[in-house]
């Protein structure tokens, strides 16, 4: 993402994990369901009886707790700022691209906590930026997001010529099928990649 529009480097300034967001206590429940559920029609029997699973655990989901741990690990292995923003709760993706743009980043990085491909796990996400950036009064330009998954190979290939070296260095490799118009999937990466 350029947070300013400016031409992409390669270079960021900061990361912002986007999540979903969730209660951190009962009184969150039903007003996050709501959130996550506006427009839709969903009768209020129906969040009444998904409310009871989350007043089951004491009303906290443990996705921003989660997400913070994530952010502290990060903060520790990289000389970057990391910002949290949520799409159905706090702190939300427009407050946090605001702070970011206040706070002099023009190019971060974007982690989705999401694993699936789809439009809630994927789209929506970068909708939500596009959201967040119009909100902060800046450009809608956002680089990095392509149809398919080859703009990730190139990247790869050169980090396993030249891994992380180090205390407690690893490569993580994450993929699930990513599907190209709805034609075709792709899962198992560039056929050069050694597994």
């Amino acid at each position: 993402m350029s947070l300013l529009g400016e031409e992409h480097t390669g270079v960021v300034d900061a990361v912002l994990l986007l999540s979903f967001g969730g209660p951190e206590g009962p009184e969150q429940v039903m007003p996050f369901l709501e959130n996550v559920t506006g427009g839709r029609g969903i009768p209020r029997e129906r969040l009444a009886a998904v409310a009871e699973h989350y007043l089951h655990f004491g009303g906290v989901s443990p996705i921003n707790g989660i997400n913070r741990e994530l952010i502290t690990a990060l903060e520790a292995e990289i000389d970057l700022p990391v910002y949290f923003g949520n799409r159905n709760w706090a702190p939300y993706v427009e407050d946090t691209v605001a702070a970011m743009r206040d706070n002099g980043i023009r190019r971060a990085a974007v982690f989705t906590t999401s694993a699936w491909g789809g439009y809630s796990s994927c789209t929506q996400y970068v909708e939500d930026i596009a959201r967040a950036r119009t909100a902060a009064g800046l450009e809608n330009k956002i680089f990095g997001r392509l149809p398919d998954a080859t703009w990730v190979y190139p990247g790869t290939e050169s980090m396993l010529r030249s891994p992380p070296s180090g205390r407690n260095s690893s490569i993580i490799w994450c993929s699930s099928a990513l599907r190209d118009s709805g034609r075709r999937e792709r899962a198992n990466g560039p056929p050069t990649l050694k597994r």
